[in-house]
């Protein structure tokens, strides 16, 4: 292997980690913006809301939530493993 394949690897692996953590700070950071915004809205884990004293209007709201696997960071972490740090 060429000693500028080397570099040039290394670069690109700098680069995809600064702009991974860039976009993951921007991505909690307007999490968090969110949760603020709805902070006032009711949630109950149970399927009925108890029952209250007063009338509220409510309506019914569900969600979902995807989960992804980074496989950057998991390749990082393979490395990390590799050489005896910790996970």
């Amino acid at each position: 292997m060429n000693i500028i394949d080397i570099v040039v690897f290394a670069a690109l692996l700098s680069i995809g980690c600064v702009a991974g953590r860039i976009t993951e700070k921007r991505h909690y950071a307007s999490i968090r913006r969110r949760e603020k915004a709805l902070a006032s809205v009711l949630l109950f884990t149970n399927r009925f809301p108890p029952s209250l004293q007063s009338t509220h209007t409510s309506a019914l709201v569900s969600g979902s939530v995807v989960i992804s696997e980074d496989y950057f960071k998991r390749a990082l972490a393979s490395l990390q493993s590799l050489f005896g740090g910790r996970l």
